[in-house]
């Protein structure tokens, strides 16, 4: 199964077709699927942009920069919780703590400061 002089499989003994469900070359329906995720992927993060920057506009740059803050700490928090069981980069730090509460520190001086 491994060849002598390295890790690495022999791909033809590995039958890739019966795990993955597809063979090699990837079918059109692959590239098609590829394709459709990346136009959704691209229309999701330029309606994303969009609508920053009128935020950006309506509000002002440190209100947006505050919450940005924040939307990190919700991103942080639910990376924790729902994928650290599988991946353990995702797991809570002393280092992402402290991150998180400076951020929380900066955003509560701000709130008493308004």
């Amino acid at each position: 199964f491994f060849d002598e002089k390295s890790d690495v499989p022999h791909v033809e003994e590995l039958d890739v077709d019966a795990k993955v469900g597809y063979g090699f070359p990837p079918s059109k329906s692959i590239h098609l699927s590829v394709l459709l995720g990346f136009s959704g992927l691209v229309l999701i993060d330029t309606v994303h942009a969009a609508s920053f920057f009128t935020l950006l506009k309506s509000v002002g740059a440190v209100t947006s920069a505050l919450l940005k803050g924040v939307q990190c700490l919700v991103v942080m928090a639910l990376s924790a919780l729902f994928y650290c069981p599988t991946e353990p980069s995702q797991c809570l730090t002393g280092m992402k703590i402290f991150s998180a509460l400076l951020v929380l520190t900066g955003v509560a001086g701000y709130g008493a400061g308004s």
